[in-house]
């Protein structure tokens, strides 16, 4: 007979179903609940490694491969529990999978729980606060990230809010005049916080008695809905992301920078007047079946776009163009309806206005097409050349 000490409960529903423990020496365990025994509760008890209890919690295996492997050599029952805090478990003989313990296919632990705390940090800063938890494997031996994925997790973020942003202006037809990039900006407050690796970001803009993050708070809340839907089987990706391809492409950023940093996402956000935290996530596990999503889904995602900067080449034989733009050349062809090419100067500024057709999900086939342009000063012209004459 041998004793392990309850640590951590990773499944609950009615009670513990799954829970983590240790024994005298600091050994892994992984509690499962089975049929209940003399009318009282009993668990199935395996020895866990840290790594795959990592990879567990993290999505990236199912319950019923952590468990087989990690029965090979020992697999127990638990026996009593001498108070809610310990065990007694007693060594089973034979192989595990000879037996009806073994949990169905398919469990993957759903890890996201949001921080308690979240809502007082945002009263105390009377501000919008907003936690993010990653996990990726250099995590799990100390407080630590990776500063290529720490970077990429935090810009590709900040992206996602800014198109969601943008995307909520052009569904409500809020003019441009009105849209306030600087009210959605977010700041990093607490880099090292307790958790796997968790960051605190602040928006940039202060609250006051006459004001409030409606902006910001609306575009995290369609964050929520795009995380939520984006696993859902029963909704196709065109009702998922609409037809808003930058949307999508930020979002599309972050999952492959996630799969490459082989971790999962979580996070949580709070305004002061909030009673309970908002938030979402998607485990290692999740981020993988979505990618895998868009290997199978074709769709066209077609918005508008538009692109100021120097007019710097021409095919006019192919409709061919390309604009230097503060960003770099942006390149594209014209419409079936658009303008002519022969009117424009190399070296003249323009305001051009594109149609961006994105080919299937998951490949990078961007095409601009140009619907019209302005020309700019020096020499204004006042009215936009609309299509062939």
């Amino acid at each position: 007979m041998k004793k392990i000490w309850y640590k951590t409960t990773l499944f609950e529903y009615d009670g513990p179903q799954i829970f983590e423990a240790r024994d005298r020496i600091g050994g892994h365990y992984l509690g499962v609940a089975v049929l209940p025994k003399d009318q009282k509760d009993q668990f199935l008890v395996v020895g866990a490694e840290p790594e795959k209890m990592r990879k567990f919690r993290n999505g990236e295996i199912d319950l019923r491969s952590l468990i087989i492997v990690s029965s090979i050599d020992e697999w127990y029952l638990t026996e009593s529990n001498t108070d809610e805090s310990s065990f007694e478990i007693k060594l089973q003989s034979g192989s595990l999978q000879e037996h009806d313990f073994l949990p169905d296919d398919g469990f993957f632990l759903d890890d996201y729980s949001t921080s308690d705390n979240i809502v007082s940090e945002a009263q105390q800063r009377n501000n919008l606060i907003l936690e993010i938890v990653v996990k990726p494997p250099e995590s799990k031996i100390g407080h630590r990230i990776r500063v290529s994925t720490l970077g990429g997790i935090l810009q590709n973020f900040q992206s996602l809010i800014d198109h969601s942003y943008r995307t909520l202006c052009q569904e409500t037809g809020k003019s441009k005049k009105n849209i306030r990039t600087d009210r959605i900006q977010m700041d990093v407050v607490i880099p090292a916080a307790a958790g796997s690796f968790r960051v605190l970001l602040e928006s940039s803009a202060s609250l006051n008695l006459f004001d409030s993050h409606t902006d910001l708070a609306s575009a995290l809340q369609k964050i929520d809905d795009l995380f939520a839907n984006s696993t859902n089987s029963q909704k196709n990706l065109i009702e998922v992301f609409g037809n808003h391809s930058q949307l999508m492409k930020s979002y599309l950023m972050l999952l492959r920078l996630l799969k490459k940093s082989h971790t999962g996402f979580d996070y949580s956000w709070a305004e002061p007047n909030y009673v309970e935290p908002k938030g979402c996530g998607l485990s290692f596990s999740q981020v993988n079946y979505f990618l895998e999503r868009l290997k199978n889904e074709k769709i066209i995602c077609d918005s508008e776009v538009e692109f100021i900067g120097e007019f710097e080449r021409v095919n006019r034989n192919a409709k061919k163009w390309g604009l230097l733009t503060d960003h770099g050349v942006v390149t594209g062809v014209v419409g079936k309806d658009g303008p002519k090419l022969d009117g424009l100067e190399v070296g003249r500024r323009y305001k051009f206005f594109c149609k961006e057709e994105r080919g299937e999900f998951g490949v990078e086939t961007t095409k601009n097409i140009l619907t019209r342009y302005k020309p700019l000063n020096p020499r204004q012209i006042p009215h936009d050349v609309t299509k062939s004459e």
